[in-house]
This record gives structure tokens, C-alpha cells and sequence, in this order.
């Protein structure tokens, strides 16, 4: 039986978190386009779907995840920071007018109460 160290249960955690979030801004619409990972030679690595967003997030230790909706030019942005455990989400667009900000909201208070202690 293999034990689990503290940074293979933040990383999990880490993991979880990131994909609830990706899940729940699905649900509401908002669908990830691309990933930001700072690289300066191709910083903006167009993403579909959860699991190359997962690979491309999981590659750095910080990027910026953008979200569009199909047939809307308003796109917002995710700052996800690895190594932050239950605060890997560390900031996030905040524009009135539709409902990412909202979802966000609800998101990262769920977030809280559950892992958050």
C-alpha cells in the first residue's frame, strides 16, 4: 500500500478543485479556449476541454485559464496558482453583465465550505 505525502494530497486536492471548477463553468456555459502558461516563446496554448486544460494547467505553476461562450466575443480569465492547496483558484474576472462573476461566486464559496478549514 503505497501512502500518500502532503504534496500528493495538495496536488490532488489541487486537481479536484480545478476540475469542479472547469465542470461547474460548464454547466453555466463559459468554456475554456486557452491557457496562458507564461511560456514566452507560445504563451497561449489554445485548450479543448477539460483534459488538455488539465494538461496544459497541471504543465506550470501558474497560468491564466480564458473562458468564452460559443457565439459571444466576452471572454474572462482564472489565475490558478499551484501550490496554493485549497486556494489554487487565486483570482478571477469580475465584469457585470453576465453571469461568470456569479458562477465564480458560487463556485469558490462551495469551495470553501467544503475544503476550507
Amino acid at each position: 500500500m503505497t501512502t500518500m505525502t502532503e504534496n500528493d494530497k495538495r496536488i490532488a486536492l489541487e486537481q479536484r478543485i480545478v476540475r469542479f471548477m472547469l465542470r461547474e463553468l460548464s454547466k453555466a456555459g463559459w468554456i475554456p479556449t486557452h491557457v496562458d502558461t507564461g511560456d514566452d516563446d507560445d504563451p497561449y496554448v489554445p485548450v479543448s476541454g477539460e483534459r488538455q486544460t488539465m494538461e496544459e494547467v497541471t504543465s506550470v505553476d501558474t497560468c491564466s485559464i480564458t473562458f468564452g461562450k460559443p457565439y459571444s466575443s466576452r471572454v474572462h480569465g482564472v489565475l490558478v496558482v499551484l501550490g496554493n492547496g485549497v486556494d489554487v483558484i487565486a483570482d478571477y474576472s469580475d465584469y457585470e453583465g453576465d453571469n461568470f462573476t456569479v458562477t465564480m461566486d458560487r463556485i469558490t464559496d462551495l469551495i470553501t465550505e467544503k475544503y476550507d478549514q
